[in-house]
């Protein structure tokens, strides 16, 4: 009897283990899950808009305005901003993000992400890149510290399961889409000609 529930203790524990061991993630139609867009093994996306008529100098202004609304460290951004080549590159971010169990009988949040964007004006049509996507730590219990902060590329694995690991993924591309719009949303609507 004694063996028996040693042998489930021992059982319990190995498949709690195997549930939070670190491990890779699956890459489905050259996406991380079949949702985060891989480039050359990392994820990336890059998105190209065309505006007829907004010169590089319009479009390089209203860039750094948005930036200044959106990115984590504007500062840093606009300080890095060249207004010889048009380019800004900064760094953005992602917490608070609910990932919710099974039967919705469970919620952590899930680790924060860190990204650095690169917006490239040019006439007529700008590039935003969003690049070197960082995990940290493992993510947590509602309600509870951190049990890990380590920092790590997101391609590099995940702590959750492929399920709670696509719900992250998913609002980490929902996020980035957004961020997307509104840059193009808030060009358009600030080089709109004033009569």
């Amino acid at each position: 009897m004694r063996r028996i529930s040693t042998l489930i203790g021992i059982l319990i524990c190995l498949s709690l283990w195997a549930c939070t061991s670190f491990r890779p993630v699956k890459v489905i139609d050259q996406k991380l899950l079949g949702v985060l867009p891989l480039y050359e093994g990392k994820v990336t996306y890059v998105d190209v808009q065309n505006l007829k008529g907004v010169s590089d100098v319009a479009m390089f202004r209203q860039a750094r305005r948005w930036v200044a609304f959106h990115v984590r460290n504007p500062k840093d951004a606009l300080e890095i901003g060249d207004f010889d080549t048009k380019d800004i590159i900064g760094s953005g971010g992602i917490d608070n993000m609910v990932i919710t169990g099974k039967k919705g009988s469970f919620q952590y949040y899930a680790p924060e992400v860190s990204y650095t964007v690169t917006i490239e004006c040019y006439p007529s049509m700008y590039r935003i890149t969003y690049s070197s996507f960082y995990l940290y730590g493992n993510g947590m219990e509602k309600g509870k510290l951190p049990t890990d902060e380590r920092r790590y590329a997101i391609e590099s694995g995940t702590w959750a399961t492929d399920e709670n690991a696509k719900q992250h993924f998913i609002q980490i591309d929902e996020h980035v889409k957004r961020m997307g719009a509104s840059l193009h949303d808030f060009i358009v609507e600030n080089t709109a000609t004033i009569e």
